[in-house]
């Protein structure tokens, strides 16, 4: 029997820092992958922008230093260790607050919810079931 082993990863975050965000990932992942066999580590919400970004989701930059960041991450995670992530996510105008799963390399699914910051309120978006490049 398989044992599934699912570790929660409490971080402190700071607002964008986006390459010390990733680096703490990272070594968590790391120690995971010392410690448990077949580890499904999942962080907090926003993780790489770090909590509460308020107006750095609005600078241009946000696309690409997320995408910089997933792309860190992939090629640092080539281990049996599935990485669960928050990170924001712009698409075309709108802001989404998305969480991804990364697994050998590979961002392989996404989940997002409609940011509040723009008033709203949370709705889910799943895209659970499309495979997307970082």
């Amino acid at each position: 029997m398989t044992t599934l082993n699912i570790l929660m990863a409490q971080m402190n975050t700071l607002v964008g820092d986006f390459d010390g965000n990733t680096e703490s990932v990272i070594a968590t992942v790391n120690r995971a992958l010392q410690n448990e066999d077949n580890p499904v580590v999942v962080f907090p919400e926003l993780t790489l922008s770090g909590y509460p970004p308020e107006d750095l989701l609005l600078r241009p930059s946000i696309e690409l230093r997320v995408n910089q960041s997933l792309e860190k991450i992939c090629a640092a995670v080539t281990g049996d260790a599935y990485v669960v992530i928050g990170y924001p996510r712009r698409d075309g105008q709108q802001l989404y607050n998305a969480a991804g799963v990364i697994h050998r390399g590979e961002a392989s699914r996404r989940r997002t919810w409609k940011a509040p910051y723009a008033g709203q309120s949370w709705r889910p978006r799943l895209e659970s079931n499309q495979r997307h490049q970082v």
